[in-house]
């Protein structure tokens, strides 16, 4: 059975596919889930990655995230052509500065049109537990055929460990529509992103 699957962009770059392994058998259901995740660490240091994962895989993929960056996941058919960076600007608010006071923001947009944003304030930066935010674009396969995606963002937050965030926006996600994350801080990030394909290192 060929099903539908999630492509993954890192700033107009491919960065990977989430696939439903086969057989999903004796499980229910598969679940893929792509996170953008933003936590604060000491000395006003942020750490932003894209976690890609797939029910039953080793080990998920990180993709580290610089101070400015756009993620984008799409739902894509199995006969979908090969893929291509969607055809879609990036979030204006990608190249708006940051308001005074404010340390970090992060918006997801659905077909380029803003749902909600993500804003931390400088004077959150000394809360602990450490304020974080993360937004997930998800693909559940069922063992019937059929599929249950979907996508969501919280706000940032300092919260205890097992207290659940409350979603921002949470909805469901149609076959060919395209989610996009875009992170901006004014802090420093843990690590650099890695250099795009066919640039070379240095």
């Amino acid at each position: 059975m060929t099903r539908p699957h999630l492509d993954l962009w890192v700033n107009r770059a491919l960065v990977g596919r989430l696939e439903c392994p086969e057989p999903v058998a004796p499980r229910a259901w598969i679940l893929g889930v792509a996170a953008v995740q933003v936590t604060v660490e000491a000395g006003a240091t942020v750490q932003a990655r894209l976690r890609a994962h797939t029910t039953g895989a080793q080990k998920p993929r990180l993709f580290e995230l610089g101070t400015q960056a756009l993620v984008q996941v799409a739902l894509a058919s199995a006969q979908a052509p090969d893929p291509a960076p969607p055809a879609l600007p990036a979030p204006p608010a990608l190249a708006a500065p940051l308001p005074a006071g404010m340390a970090a923001r992060l918006g997801v947009w659905l077909d380029g049109t803003e749902l909600a944003s993500a804003t931390l304030a400088q004077a959150a930066l000394v809360l602990q537990p450490a304020p974080r935010a993360f937004g997930h674009v998800f693909c559940r396969w069922l063992r019937a055929g059929g599929i249950e995606p979907g996508f969501d963002l919280t706000d940032f937050l300092s919260l205890s460990a097992g207290v659940k965030y409350e979603r921002l926006v949470s909805r469901p996600l149609q076959m060919g529509q395209v989610v996009a994350f875009g992170f901006t801080t004014r802090l420093r990030t843990r690590t650099p992103p890695p250099p795009a394909p066919g640039t070379p290192n240095g």
